[in-house]
C-alpha cells in the first residue's frame, strides 16, 4: 500500500498509522535527492489535508512533512482556489 493510499483512507486506517506515514515522509523530506521522490500533486494535496485532522500526532507530523519540503528548493506549480 502506497503512502497517498493510507492518507485517502479516512476512517478505517489507524491515526497513529497515518502520523508514522507522514513522519516517514518528512524523513526522506529532509534531503533534498529523496524529497524529489515526494513531489506529486496528489499526494502534496493529500498531506496539506492531513493538516487540518482533528488527531493532533496527524497535524504535527503533517506540518513537519511541509516544512522540510519547503526547506528544499523543489519546484512545484500549485493552484490557489
Amino acid at each position: 500500500m502506497d503512502a497517498l493510499r493510507v492518507l485517502e483512507s479516512g476512517e478505517r486506517t489507524n491515526a497513529t498509522l497515518k502520523a508514522s506515514m507522514l513522519r516517514l515522509l518528512a524523513n526522506l523530506a529532509e534531503y533534498l535527492e529523496t524529497a524529489r521522490l515526494l513531489i506529486q500533486p496528489n499526494l502534496i494535496d493529500r498531506i496539506s489535508m492531513m493538516i487540518n485532522n482533528n488527531e493532533n500526532l496527524i497535524t504535527d507530523s503533517a506540518l513537519r512533512t511541509i516544512r522540510l519540503l519547503s526547506k528544499h528548493r523543489v519546484y512545484m506549480r500549485v493552484s490557489v482556489l
